[in-house]
């Protein structure tokens, strides 16, 4: 009895000291890492946004801020009538990695106010939403917030997956779960928990979707043992498919009287000499760039732009202090010139 009784007793203090632990390590992770809980989106112009309104980021650059009332990263109010400005993306746009006053929406929105355009811009940026899924989710999202001028659309790839795009086309895409109830939208409200699940995909390299996308994730190695006459047939169906595509979204974009501009983020690789190079394929970015002035759809590379200040001021658009260079999310510098970017573009399509 005495033995049973001191297991008993035993496994009781581990339990305790296991919930006093988990404690400590979540007040810690309240500040390290405190990405939230995501919920499905009402009006389904993303997959899900964020349940809570605190945020705080320490792992990969330090930055903490208030989410608004939709569950979007947005440091101040705007009415839906004052939007004229819709922004949408992957986690680069939900821009948890900086602090609010940096991100692309705050400064786009900053300088179009100081500027005199005064236009208002509304960022609906959500992590893991890549180019596909905000394409599907392009028509609700202008029913949802009505922007008047502008609908501007991420991506990270311009070498698109045919099945992906045909899925969007269709209309067969599911939609991410926001496991907004049952066991595993409980355990998301112990903050440890959710960095403890973060380091394990970052482990088994399972990091977010939108990050792990580049130029070249959709083209297959097998292409280049091809004949001549098979490359040319698969060339043509992919040219095909990406017109179709392309064609879809300008013509949400028109249904809603605004212009769709879709702006490109490769990835930057740094060479041995020191030196920096973009990922992305010329052939691929003109072909996207074509593909979009075919429906009136304005094109942005954001790859000229990286270089040329790596090359000036040896910045790069990503990493942090507590990162790997060139690596992970867009940090302050590449907001900074993003923003910049989709400024100069408006202005020179409003020939201003």
């Amino acid at each position: 009895m005495k033995k049973g009784k001191g297991v008993i007793i035993w496994l009781l203090k581990c339990f305790v000291a296991g919930i006093v632990a988990v404690a400590i390590l979540s007040v810690f992770s309240l500040f390290y890492y405190n990405h939230g809980i995501r919920k499905t989106s009402e009006t389904g112009a993303t997959d899900y946004s964020w349940e809570n309104q605190f945020h705080s980021v320490g792992y990969e650059g330090f930055a903490w801020g208030i989410n608004d009332a939709n569950g979007y990263n947005n440091a101040y109010t705007l009415d839906k009538e004052d939007i004229d400005i819709l922004l949408m993306g992957s986690s680069h746009m939900n821009a948890y990695n900086v602090p609010q006053k940096c991100s692309v929406s705050y400064l786009l929105n900053y300088l179009m106010q100081t500027s005199g355009m005064g236009y208002g811009v509304y960022n609906i940026g959500m992590e893991g939403h890549t180019f596909f899924m905000c394409s599907d989710n392009l028509e609700d999202a202008l029913e949802a917030y009505s922007p008047q001028k502008y609908v501007i659309m991420e991506t990270r790839s311009v070498k698109l997956s045919i099945e992906s795009m045909e899925e969007v086309l269709t209309g067969t895409r599911k939609r991410t779960p926001a496991f907004d109830s049952g066991l595993i939208y409980y355990m998301q409200k112990v903050p440890y928990f959710c960095l403890l699940h973060r380091q394990i995909r970052d482990m088994c390299d399972l990091n977010d979707a939108s990050l792990a996308e580049n130029d070249n994730d959709t083209a297959t190695k097998a292409d280049n043992s091809n004949s001549g006459d098979t490359l040319v047939n698969i060339d043509s169906v992919y040219n095909t498919q990406l017109n179709r595509y392309m064609e879809k979204l300008a013509k949400e974009a028109s249904g809603y009287k605004v212009k769709l501009l879709v702006f490109y983020m490769p990835n930057i690789c740094i060479n041995d000499d020191g030196t920096v190079g973009t990922v992305g394929n010329p052939q691929d970015i003109a072909e996207f760039a074509s593909a979009c002035r075919n429906y009136g759809i304005e094109f942005l590379d954001m790859s000229g732009i990286f270089l040329e200040n790596y090359r000036q001021n040896y910045e790069l658009p990503f990493g942090f202090s507590n990162t790997e260079a060139g690596k992970g999310h867009l940090n302050r510098r590449g907001h900074e010139l993003v923003a910049n970017a989709l400024f100069d573009k408006i202005m020179e399509i409003e020939g201003k």
